[in-house]
């Protein structure tokens, strides 16, 4: 320990440097308070006691970064918790247990979802039967990319539709999003973020033909429930989602303005729907039907005994569809049929977009089938701007071009 008669001053301390070897250098202006130099560079202040038998040296700080008298005020502190018998040592907590995905995914997130998601049901299936097998027991800030690129390649192996392989993984990449944006135990990046999805090239969209079309409204038009047909026609007269058409109250039409505004669709926001002759025609129909059975109400598509919302159509639509010669037609097929028929029909991709009330029109370009007349009559536009065909028949006709040669 080296000694100094006088007490230390803030210009000395400034004109410290390492010595050879470690030193401690007491400062006769405090008791206790020294400063600690060691050959690496680092000069600390510490106060030295004696605690429980033992000699302790308690770091206060940098002087680079505390001034001297700062360092006699924290002294000070220590010596009177000393005269105290209070503990000078801060007292170790134990480190906390880093918390886990699951726990995660039950405190924070799927409460979120709960809360801010509508048909969360299919989210928590994919939560419990995908995610937490592979990821609970984890601290979440252990997972790593590759944990996550395992795990893609694990559903694979177990032929898991690439759909279904998306759709999980998805998920984890919000549930992550969400737990950076919260700094859920100072997270700043999420493993998956540079995980790319799994390519579904057998991925086939269904779209009905204007034949098929007919055939399907055919045997709706027999079902033995009477709400079936123009259930069915209306979602595909104005590409609504199933979800949306059942949940359809008579307030949210406007007929005088022939707009159907659906108050919360998928994204969230209120979406406008404008609605053709047929889909008014159809309205009308709903209406006729639930007031001859009595089942009037605030539904335009109801449960004809309840009046209520009509909750499932399962099996009328399975017997229709099948009557139809059309097994692999989806409800959700109609929405895509919609799409399709205004793409065929010479709508822009973006008035499809806005119809179909997509945020992201990559989502669109899903749904825009192109028939292949439509397509065909595309490329005979472009013959028709380079006048190929005019130049080819000038050509027959002068038997070829000359060639000036030059000698």
């Amino acid at each position: 320990m080296s000694r100094r008669m006088e007490p230390l001053t803030q210009a000395f301390v400034n004109k410290l440097t390492p010595p050879a070897r470690r030193t401690f250098m007491r400062d006769p202006g405090m008791k206790g308070l020294a400063i600690d130099l060691v050959p690496t560079g680092a000069i600390t202040y510490v106060f030295r006691c004696t605690e429980n038998g033992r000699t302790r040296h308690i770091r206060i700080g940098s002087v680079r970064a505390i001034k001297l008298e700062e360092a006699r005020k924290k002294a000070a502190e220590l010596r009177r918790r000393l005269w105290l018998s209070q503990p000078v040592a801060p007292v170790r907590e134990p480190p906390k247990a880093a918390m886990t995905y699951a726990a995660y995914m039950e405190e924070r997130y799927i409460p979120f979802i709960q809360m801010t998601h509508r048909g969360f049901g299919v989210e928590l299936s994919y939560i419990k039967h995908h995610l937490l097998p592979a990821f609970g027991a984890i601290p979440i800030t252990q997972l790593r990319r590759a944990q996550v690129l395992s795990w893609v390649e694990a559903m694979q192996a177990r032929k898991l539709k690439p759909g279904s392989i998306n759709r999980a993984l998805n998920l984890f990449k919000a549930s992550m999003t969400k737990a950076v944006a919260w700094e859920v135990d100072g997270l700043t990046d999420s493993p998956a973020r540079m995980v790319k999805s799994v390519a579904d090239h057998a991925r086939v969209e269904r779209f009905l033909t204007p034949q098929e079309g007919q055939r399907l409204l055919g045997a709706v038009r027999q079902s033995a429930n009477p709400m079936l047909y123009p259930l069915i026609g209306f979602l595909l007269l104005t590409g609504a989602r199933k979800s949306e058409a059942l949940n359809l109250k008579w307030e949210q039409i406007d007929f005088d303005r022939r707009l159907w505004t659906v108050p919360l669709s998928k994204s969230g926001k209120p979406r406008h729907i404008p609605l053709s002759d047929g889909a008014l025609r159809l309205l009308e129909q709903a209406k006729d039907i639930t007031a001859r059975m009595g089942a009037s109400g605030a539904f335009a598509f109801p449960n004809l005994r309840t009046g209520e919302r009509l909750k499932d159509i399962t099996h009328a639509w399975d017997t229709a569809r099948k009557a139809a010669g059309l097994p692999d037609v989806r409800l959700h097929d109609l929405r895509h049929s919609y799409a399709s028929a205004l793409v065929n029909e010479g709508r822009s991709i973006y008035e499809v977009q806005k119809l179909l009330g997509h945020a992201n029109i990559a989502t669109t370009e899903r749904y825009a089938h192109l028939s292949h007349k439509t397509l065909a009559e595309g490329a005979a536009k472009v013959d028709a701007h380079f006048r190929i065909d005019e130049q080819a028949s000038n050509l027959h006709e002068t038997g070829g071009l000359e060639i000036n040669a030059t000698p």
